[in-house]
């Protein structure tokens, strides 16, 4: 029943587990850019994209996605990997202006999957969602202002809604309530996993992790092979 939700309709999936990452400074872009896999520089206020960080020896150490603020970058990397690579990027500062900090606890994360997906969203926030791949905005719901990402990890649209810790049993309730006429019911993990699996989407920790090269997954969406030198660049290339 949660598969076929997700496959006809739409899932909601609490993903409060994702690690979530700030970096702010006037130097965050440039700092991750040297970091990270792919092109940071390029992108707009708004945007996003998904990537890696390795080390010197090509290997994953986290899969990610980045997503560009007007003020900040924020990383959403697997379940408890935000504070190893918070002390991993803290190694590689120098004398750049940027700061990197946890907020894992200080965010909820739903995501709903699903063909329904936006116009539940859009339902619950009275105004149209339409969002590429790794685009983000800033919607109010019941008056809390929370982040919707699109990231779909289910081969299927989707969404992650980033909301204030103390607003998500609030905003669970609404998205649920919001979802009923679309048919969106609650969604486990084991059926997320299968999902993701159909949809050939690897989880770092499962399918990869911290002994394997880049080039041994499906690696072209996290690359850019123009953006210059980065952390295992000369791996990868």
């Amino acid at each position: 029943m949660e598969h076929r939700a997700v496959r006809q309709a739409a899932g909601l999936i609490d993903r409060s587990l994702v690690g979530k990452v700030e970096v702010t400074g006037r130097d965050r872009v440039s700092f991750l850019q040297g970091m990270l896999t792919n092109d940071l520089k390029t992108l707009r206020p708004g945007q996003g994209c998904p990537a890696a960080f390795l080390n010197a020896h090509g290997r994953v150490q986290a899969l990610l996605s980045a997503f560009v603020a007007g003020d900040r970058v924020l990383l959403e990397l697997p379940p408890g990997m935000a504070e190893k690579t918070v002390q991993a990027l803290d190694k590689f500062l120098i004398s750049e202006k940027a700061y990197v900090k946890d907020v894992t606890d200080t965010f909820v994360c739903f995501s709903i999957q699903g063909p329904e997906a936006a116009r539940v969203l859009a339902d619950l926030t009275a105004s149209p969602v339409s969002l590429d791949p790794y685009h983000h905005e800033e919607k109010q719901i019941d008056g809390v202002a929370v982040t919707i990402l699109r990231v779909d990890e289910t081969g299927e649209t989707g969404f992650h809604c980033w909301a204030p810790v103390e607003h998500g049993a609030s905003i669970w309730t609404r998205l649920l309530e919001a979802g009923r006429p679309f048919g969106l019911r609650p969604v486990g993990f084991a059926a997320l996993n299968a999902l993701r699996v159909e949809a050939g989407v690897p989880w770092y920790g499962h399918d990869v992790d911290e002994t394997v090269l880049l080039p041994e997954i499906p690696l072209e969406p996290m690359v850019s092979y123009t953006k210059g030198c980065y952390i295992g660049q000369e791996i990868v290339a």
